[in-house]
């Protein structure tokens, strides 16, 4: 199966690959989206039409940041999206075709039914250098070890393009869950934009699928020293602890993962906003989805499942 490779950076590469490139021993330094075929791009955004009010907003938040951002920085304007960043204007509308459209209508297919009613900021650096600086400048952030992350309260994500374009599809998924979905608990909010830090389109280009990457490492090692806690006990959290976020955050991948291999991730995660009300965690969701009356065997299988997956030798961010 043929797949366009997407690689961020300057100019961007629409590079021909195929599946088979990824085997074990392969060392990915960088996450990776993989796009299906030129359709793609084709496809209508997210909402089919914007309200005068939202145009507006995004207007105003668009000249708002633009006095943060250097003078040399670029802009363009899609609501709900504002696009900025040290490229020319050309680029960034390729990043808005390219990759924001088609993983906004990737997600929209199965996960996500209520479209932005405020902008999106996406603000993409060509470098480590340009990255940090713009991270400590707009949110006091140091940004050592990161590609890229998701200022909720300003619904800005900023990205080092350098690092690749998996980045982009789980901070755009944090923004776009937070719209949906506003009280996604922490474990789904983090499992689902995880699950797209690797991942590649559907040959109809219409879906996300979710691919194998180090943090099976992480967890296999957490199975096999007793150190990962059940389902319901990762459900359960309010929130991931920063001693135990490397075990929990892929904990919390895998599991989406493995729902997605069984088909069952969109029905869940549709089915669980809208009983969140009355079932915070998910857990009666996922009762009721399954067909039973405890997790234990569900989590049995789960770990048997990852311990039969091909062991991957790639490396965590550094």
């Amino acid at each position: 199966m043929r797949l366009l490779v997407l690689t961020l950076g300057p100019p961007i590469i629409v590079a021909v690959s195929y599946c088979l490139t990824m085997l074990d021993g392969d060392k990915p330094t960088k996450p990776e989206l993989r796009a299906a075929g030129s359709t793609i791009t084709d496809r209508p955004a997210l909402t089919a039409t914007t309200s005068a009010q939202l145009n507006s907003r995004c207007q105003e938040e668009a000249a708002s940041v633009k006095q943060r951002i250097d003078s040399d920085c670029q802009m363009i304007v899609r609501p709900p999206y504002i696009l900025a960043g040290d490229f020319d204007v050309d680029q960034l509308e390729r990043y808005h075709r390219l990759l924001v459209v088609p993983i906004a209508c990737a997600l929209s297919t199965d996960y996500f039914d209520t479209a932005p009613v405020e902008p999106i900021t996406i603000l993409f650096f060509s470098g480590d250098q340009t990255f940090r600086e713009h991270a400590r400048r707009l949110d006091q952030r140091s940004a050592m070890h990161e590609y890229g992350y998701y200022h909720r309260a300003d619904r800005r994500i900023v990205i080092n393009a350098a690092t690749g374009n998996g980045t982009l599809a789980h901070e755009l998924t944090h923004a776009l869950a937070r719209v949906d979905f506003p009280h996604i608990p922490p474990w789904f909010d983090e499992g689902l934009a995880a699950l797209h830090e690797q991942c590649e389109f559907s040959d109809d280009g219409l879906r996300l699928n979710g691919m194998s990457n180090w943090r099976l490492n992480v967890l296999r090692d957490a199975i096999q020293h007793s150190r990962l806690h059940s389902i319901e006990t990762l459900m359960s959290k309010p929130a991931i602890s920063p001693e135990r976020a490397d075990i929990d955050y892929a904990h919390a991948r895998y599991f989406c993962l493995y729902l997605q291999s069984r088909r069952l991730l969109s029905p869940f995660y549709r089915k669980f906003r809208q009983a969140a009300a009355i079932d915070p965690t998910g857990i009666d969701t996922l009762r009721e989805l399954l067909q039973t009356d405890s997790l234990k065997t569900t989590d049995k299988n789960f770990r048997r499942w990852v311990l039969g997956l091909e062991t991957r030798t790639s490396t965590p961010p550094q």
